[in-house]
């Protein structure tokens, strides 16, 4: 299921395809904080093998995962769970799109997942240059 440092890699690569609030490289707002979900979800899958979890096979058992770790608050769960349901927007519904505070609204709850996450991972022997590659 992947390491520690495999999830934070993965999870660089997709923040920078999402690019920043003011910059999309993918030619599509929308589309971008999709890439953004996923990498909140690797960052997260990361701060969960660094703490011990398994790692869920699934959407709904990583939910499961982050609601019953006795580490992760409600701010937390709200930012993931937010970015989570923006993505499934995109991706399934023809007819949403997000407005312009949205996608604000999109990189300050990766911010709030990134920065939760960032202790536990940070403590994994070698990752400190990965960590702040995703700041």
């Amino acid at each position: 299921m992947g390491t520690v440092s495999e999830h934070y890699e993965l999870a660089i690569k997709l923040k920078r395809l999402s690019g920043g609030p003011s910059l999309n490289p993918i030619g599509d707002p929308d589309w971008s904080v999709v890439t953004l979900f996923y990498a909140a979800l690797h960052v997260t899958s990361a701060y969960l093998v660094a703490t011990g979890v398994a790692l869920p096979s699934s959407h709904t058992s990583m939910m499961s995962a982050i609601r019953s770790h006795p580490d992760i608050d409600e701010r937390f769960l709200k930012a993931y769970r937010s970015l989570q349901q923006f993505s499934w927007n995109v991706r399934y519904n023809p007819t949403y799109c997000l407005v312009a505070n949205q996608k604000w609204q999109a990189f300050d709850r990766f911010r709030v997942v990134r920065t939760h996450t960032e202790k536990p991972v940070r403590l994994c022997m070698g990752l400190d240059e990965l960590v702040s590659q995703l700041a």
